[in-house]
């Protein structure tokens, strides 16, 4: 009832404030179009940021809303919903959902965790240490799912089997464990363009500026902030937040034994998938490398991508007689949504650029904060902001604003953007904040007040470790 009401309010709202600016009858410095572009831009971030509709329906906004006040053509709009990174995306997901078909993903998470060594703070370094691993190249919702029943089977083990543990740990490991994971995979989609929805939206927003950001290039950033994170979100859950200091023995390894071995061997469809797997990823990471080749040299990510999606097509199951994948996967797997969101974004940061709203709104910002500052103020605000909004509408909303204040203090616009970007995925403290949040949350495992608290200083830590990439490292990395 409590959604409900909020989308309710968050749909007038919008419909109330588009309709205000829309009658003011002229705002100093905005053309037209700009007023008109300033009317959408707030219903949709009221909409997004209420989810009043589902968010990839307000991203189709621009298509209707646009041509029909004058501000674009349809034919110009419409381009901006099937962009390269669109099929970047549309490959890694088609990769990710073969291994979820052919059970890859489940049998890389159980084979690792079979050879670490169970102790209470190892539990919880392992399985942060796979959910951040997977999230770098399948979903974090899907990584955390997939995860959760074998965590839970893990923690319930742990405590009925190691003697002398305390009920306040065992359910400090419960808690640890859960929040590991959803916070890791959240952090290990920092890690590759692909690993969640606002590195995409950056990266394709830059292309439209003639800014190329490679496959490499993000790993420079992204890898970083990820090692950093994760030792902290580590020390955080166990030794000061909610504390496990107990070892374990063989015992609690025979159920992930069990699991692992009623997958049974190696499965051709899973060798295959795996080959291909890896082969896009070094793809991926030698790109620059390979364009130096004249045959390959027009080769992008997302053409290595489709490459690798498509081949899992023309390759057969021996026992199924099936495709390794096949368009149904793709019916029911794919985030058909997702394609429309960054359309949608795109489209919107097209005519908050073209209409000059974008420096209209930088023309607000005063310039004399200098770059900590603003550093400080950007990345606080994202990674707050994010807390009840999504974060790849949020990233969607402010990066066309970031741009143009950018370029309005002569500063490389990756300095702003890359950190502001990535602080969209570090929201921690609240259920709605991402989906592996809400997944370990609707375990009823993990309670509301346990993920603030363990929320509050993660984001604390994300911001400062933040601040200090886009003062000091990124200037460094993009000269």
């Amino acid at each position: 009832m409590k959604n409900v009401t909020v989308n309710r309010f968050g749909f007038f709202l919008g419909l109330i404030l588009f309709c205000v600016i829309f009658f003011i009858d002229e705002i100093p410095g905005l053309s037209s179009s700009g007023q008109i572009t300033l009317c959408v831009f707030v219903l949709m971030g009221v909409w997004w940021a209420t989810e009043a509709l589902p968010l990839p329906i307000t991203s189709l906004l621009p298509l209707v809303l646009f041509p029909l006040f004058g501000v674009e053509e349809i034919g110009v709009i419409s381009k901006e919903f099937m962009n390269k990174v669109q099929f970047l995306f549309a490959g890694g997901f088609m990769i990710a959902i073969a291994m979820q078909k052919w059970n890859l993903h489940k049998r890389v998470a159980l084979t690792i965790l079979q050879y670490s060594d169970l102790s209470g703070k190892k539990i919880v370094a392992s399985f942060m240490g796979i959910s951040a691993l997977l999230s770098m190249w399948v979903m974090n919702t899907s990584t955390t799912i997939m995860l959760l029943p074998i965590a839970v089977s893990v923690c319930f083990v742990v405590c009925e089997t190691v003697r002398g543990i305390s009920e306040r740990e065992r359910a400090n490991l419960q808690v640890s464990v859960l929040l590991g994971i959803a916070y890791s995979s959240s952090i290990g989609g920092i890690t590759t363009p692909i690993g969640t929805g606002p590195n995409g939206f950056l990266i394709q927003f830059l292309a439209k500026e003639n800014i190329d950001i490679g496959f490499i290039d993000w790993f420079l950033i992204g890898l970083p902030v990820s090692i950093l994170l994760l030792p902290i979100l580590w020390i955080l859950l166990t030794s000061f937040l909610f504390p496990v200091r107990f070892s374990s023995n063989k015992t609690t390894k025979k159920p992930i034994h069990d699991m692992l071995k009623n997958l049974g061997s190696v499965s051709y469809e899973e060798k295959v998938v795996g080959c291909i797997f890896l082969l896009t990823a070094l793809c991926w990471i030698f790109r620059k490398m390979i364009n130096q080749i004249s045959i390959f040299a027009g080769l992008e990510d997302a053409v290595i991508a489709m490459i690798g999606g498509l081949s899992l097509f023309f390759f057969r199951s021996k026992e199924k007689k099936v495709s390794l994948l096949e368009w149904v996967d793709l019916e029911q797997k794919f985030p058909w949504g997702l394609i429309f969101l960054f359309g949608g974004g795109m489209a919107l940061a097209y005519a908050v650029t073209s209409t000059g709203l974008a420096t209209w709104l930088a023309n607000l910002i005063p310039l004399g904060l200098g770059l900590f500052v603003l550093l400080v103020i950007l990345i606080s605000l994202i990674v707050f902001l994010t807390e009840l909004t999504s974060n790849i509408a949020t990233t969607m909303t402010f990066i066309p604003i970031i741009y143009a204040v950018s370029l309005k203090l002569d500063l490389n616009p990756l300095i702003l953007m890359l950190p502001v970007t990535i602080s969209a995925s570090c929201a921690f403290m609240l259920p709605v904040a991402t989906p592996p949040n809400s997944i370990v949350f609707a375990s009823n495992l993990v309670s509301i007040q346990s993920m603030v608290k363990a929320g509050f200083f993660l984001n604390l830590a994300a911001i400062i470790v933040l601040i200090g990439f886009g003062y000091f490292y990124i200037p460094l990395i993009f000269q």
